[in-house]
């Protein structure tokens, strides 16, 4: 988030406006899963801005970034609520849109954000991981896995060390930030 933030002040209106608008929508999937009512403004904002500067060209993995946060976007209040806050955004100049980047932050318990590449998770770890977003508990992740419940508890504090959190929640939003994990993740194995 802080890079979004320090793209658009350093920006502004001044800047070219495909990177501007980009940064604004990386903002908004940035936030999707810990704040889905202002991402989806910040989505609707970057619409109707892409629209304006004829920047409607979206990179090909951008694009999945944003179907994905799009999703939980979606998921997490109501589909009218994701509506509503999404034509909210419509109406939001850049300086506005920009504003409301500049006073986001991230919830409490998340350290920073992830980089899929640091994260080096093991395959077992993954599949924690995995089980963790399905919201399962630690007995339930052992039987399913065949791993005794302290070899769950080590596996789940390597995950928080390497995704920088220190609670479950908190590693299964940088998880999903992070584009880890779906937010639909199968609970198989």
């Amino acid at each position: 988030m802080a890079f979004y933030r320090e793209c658009l002040a350093l920006l502004g209106e001044r800047g070219d406006l495909r990177v501007v608008v980009d940064a604004l929508e990386g903002a908004a999937l940035t936030a999707a899963w810990h704040r889905p009512e202002r991402a989806a403004q910040l989505l609707g904002a970057a619409e109707v801005m892409r629209e304006q500067f004829g920047a409607t060209f979206v990179v090909p993995a951008d694009w999945a970034a944003r179907e994905r946060a799009s999703a939980v976007v979606r998921a997490a209040p109501r589909e009218q609520g994701f509506q509503a806050a999404l034509s909210a955004g419509h109406g939001l100049t850049l300086a506005s849109a920009t504003a409301e980047v500049q006073v986001m932050s991230p919830p409490a318990g998340v350290v920073g954000e992830v980089d899929h590449e640091a994260a080096n998770l093991s395959v077992r770890e993954d599949q924690v991981l995995r089980l963790l977003v399905a919201e399962q508990p630690d007995r339930e992740t052992a039987e399913k896995l065949c791993l005794s419940m302290r070899t769950v508890e080590r596996h789940t504090s390597r995950i928080f060390a390497n995704l920088g959190v220190r609670a479950r929640a908190a590693a299964v939003s940088a998880a999903l930030a992070a584009g880890l994990v779906e937010p639909d993740t199968p609970t198989t194995t």
